[in-house]
């Protein structure tokens, strides 16, 4: 026999509960902001010394930069009557597992840092009109999150437009954007699509537009890029620039960020069910309704 407590106490002990759970996620939320304030103290000391830093920051570190997704759980089967039906409810829930190993999770726990930098004012974050139109012709939820739980680590971060903005083909926007970056005859652009390939003609414009402008750093997540630039750091078109193409985790050895788990900034901004403890099955975003389940950490 369950026992149950009188009535005369339940409101009370409901209250008591509830008020119980706020203070324990305010506690949360300011453990999150205060890991990730001291992750980035070393980084603050030294761009004390050298000013403020200007980064083109690519669609790819935008795409990972959704390290929360919305999911149901749930919390068993109810009798309705004489129907079953699954019960539950929606939270936030980490992409990825904090023993997760693979090169784009090490690369996604500097972003967190990155943002908190971009925010203080020490980082000056920018995108340009081909990064947009690049961005305008995929899915919003990749670079904004498809969920209303989802965390986006640069959602709340202003960013600049370097270059303007331009009048976008709704009827073959890919096509378009390659015919007019193409038509592009400066020296240093047919350079580099030369170097990298047409494969890369997009990356190649990009870090054009960066150095263009007096970028410090492009900031990217694609390894086929990284490694292009690697095999190549050493042709004048590459060794001559003055922006630096990095990514996250190169980027953190110049600043002394220390990384973070995701997991550890489930509670940002969140005024709702969160649980830190799950991730996706796949650890990877994708399109909502596709079938990925959360899952246990392992």
């Amino acid at each position: 026999m369950t026992a149950r407590l009188p009535s005369s106490l339940t409101r009370p002990f409901l209250r008591l509960v509830g008020r119980y759970r706020g203070l324990r996620e305010n506690a949360l939320r300011h453990f999150c902001r205060r890991v990730v304030s001291l992750s980035t103290v070393p980084a603050r000391m030294r761009l004390r010394r050298t000013g403020r830093l200007r980064i083109l920051i690519d669609s790819s570190v935008r795409g990972h930069s959704i390290t929360h997704k919305s999911a149901s759980i749930s919390t068993g089967v109810e009798k309705w009557g004489h129907v079953d039906f699954e019960t539950g409810y929606a939270a936030r829930i980490p992409v990825h597992s904090p023993t997760n190993d693979t090169p784009t999770y090490n690369e996604v726990r500097y972003l967190g840092g990155i943002a908190y930098l971009a925010k203080r004012g020490a980082l000056d974050l920018f995108y340009s009109a081909e990064l947009r139109a690049e961005q305008f012709r995929q899915p919003t939820g990749r670079f904004r999150g498809y969920g209303y739980f989802d965390l986006g680590l640069f959602n709340d971060v202003k960013f600049t437009n370097i270059d303007g903005e331009l009048h976008l083909d709704l009827h073959a926007p890919e096509d378009a954007q390659l015919t007019r970056v193409a038509s592009c005859s400066d020296p240093l652009y047919r350079s580099l699509l030369k170097l990298l390939g047409q494969k890369h003609s997009l990356d190649a414009y990009h870090i054009y537009t960066a150095e263009k402008f007096g970028m410090f750093y492009f900031l990217h997540i694609d390894f086929k890029l990284g490694n292009l630039i690697a095999q190549h750091a050493s042709k004048p078109v590459l060794a001559n620039l003055k922006t630096k193409v990095l990514t996250p985790s190169q980027l953190r050895k110049l600043l002394g960020l220390l990384p973070i788990d995701t997991n550890i900034l489930s509670y940002k901004g969140s005024s709702f069910s969160v649980h830190p403890e799950l991730h996706w099955d796949m650890q990877a975003r994708s399109r909502q309704g596709s079938g990925d389940k959360p899952k246990t950490r392992a």
